[in-house]
């Protein structure tokens, strides 16, 4: 597992020339006792900076991202237009507490470079899955027990356990359609889909959901109008909420 911290790396820098500037400086009222400790600290230190750098560096291995989107209402992101922090599975390395942002009209994962100033787009090829926010994405690329519609780009995770809930989140530019007018906006679109019983199920309203899980339909009927569920109100809790209950009554 690697960490990555902001600016970490300029201030381990500092460190290191101001350790060896004061090596250097006392250097003649060493003994040679002085002089094999100080070897050895400076080589432990080079250690420390060479491990800590390669463990990071790999996650740096991206392109330039380009923001968009100026002078249009709303944002281009997952869940917010501010910077997030998340963890990311990256070429076989799991990086925490990494500032990005996912990129819903291109389904691009962007996070800022080692200096923290610029931003760069991720190889998505090279992601097995990312945490932000607290939700987990994965790889549609990957192989899984199941084969998704979009087998590129990536989908949430909503449910886990007997039965999966995914989501598929994208978003679309609607320009003005006035030249003179200032109303140019992201639209979202999301698509949802249910693994169950060895197979996976695009859903889109509640008579979708329940034919899901047809052998279980009366129970979950009940169920749904006990709790007030809506479907139209909420449909992604209420997806997840039927789910799991459905899981229950197969136990």
């Amino acid at each position: 597992m690697a960490t990555l911290k902001s600016n970490s790396f300029n201030h381990f820098i500092v460190f290191i020339f101001l350790f060896f500037s004061g090596f250097n400086e006392a250097k003649a009222q060493y003994s040679l006792q002085d002089s094999l400790i100080e070897s050895q600290t400076k080589d432990s230190i080079v250690a420390l900076f060479d491990n800590s750098f390669k463990s990071n560096i790999s996650l740096y291995n991206g392109s330039e991202y380009l923001y968009g989107g100026h002078n249009v209402k709303g944002f281009a992101y997952y869940r917010s237009a501010d910077i997030l922090k998340g963890s990311i599975m990256y070429n076989g390395n799991l990086y925490d507490d990494v500032p990005m942002r996912f990129d819903l009209t291109t389904n691009e994962l962007v996070i800022l470079d080692y200096t923290g100033n610029y931003p760069i787009k991720l190889v998505s090829s090279k992601i097995d899955f990312f945490i932000l926010d607290s939700n987990r994405f994965i790889n549609a690329a990957n192989t899984y027990k199941f084969t998704l519609p979009q087998t590129t780009g990536f989908y949430e995770v909503l449910y886990n356990n007997k039965s999966t809930v995914l989501a598929r989140k994208e978003k679309q530019l609607v320009l003005a359609s006035k030249l003179d007018e200032n109303d140019s906006h992201y639209q979202e679109f999301d698509w949802y889909y249910i693994y169950a019983n060895d197979k996976l199920y695009k859903v889109d309203n509640e008579k979708s959901v329940l034919n899901v899980f047809n052998n279980k339909k009366a129970e979950l009927k009940k169920f749904i109008k006990i709790n007030k569920i809506s479907f139209r109100k909420n449909f992604e809790n209420a997806i997840i909420s039927t789910a799991a209950y459905y899981d229950e009554l197969k136990n």
